[in-house]
């Protein structure tokens, strides 16, 4: 937009500026559905809760991957799963707990970038119980 008044102001022989810019939408989030900081602090914990969004909102556009709880464990404690099959490109990766975070797919290995701070918890306790049922089986 700033470019586009520049050419415009170019074109017309003279400058030209924005005095604004206010970006109405990004990324599926739109202005009109936000609230302030203020309206927040004057809400109840639950009317609170129900305004805000979950994290994994914001990176929705990202292809998808589900682990198994032995590779949640793995991912959770910062290490590569092996996945072949998938495209060289960045994902949200889900467990059984919900989102776990960002990751990186590289030459048949999923790399964690950016975990949630309950992934590595959650992802614990699943991974130890699918290894003991692994073994007891």
């Amino acid at each position: 937009m700033r470019v586009l008044a520049e050419d415009i102001g170019l074109a017309l022989g003279c400058g030209a500026h924005l005095a604004a810019l206010r970006r109405l939408e990004t990324g599926g989030l739109r202005l009109s559905a936000s609230c302030t900081l203020e309206t927040l602090a004057g809400l109840s914990d639950d009317e609170c809760d129900a305004r805000l969004l979950p994290p994994d909102t914001l990176v929705a556009a990202l292809p998808r991957i589900d682990l198994e709880p032995v590779e949640a464990l793995r991912f959770a404690q910062g290490q590569a799963v092996a996945r072949t099959g998938l495209p060289d490109a960045t994902y949200r990766v889900y467990t059984a707990e919900g989102f776990a975070g960002i990751a990186v797919a590289i030459e048949g290995t999923v790399r964690p970038r950016r975990l949630t701070a309950g992934a590595s918890s959650s992802a614990a306790s699943e991974g130890k119980r699918a290894a003991i049922e692994s073994l007891e089986s």
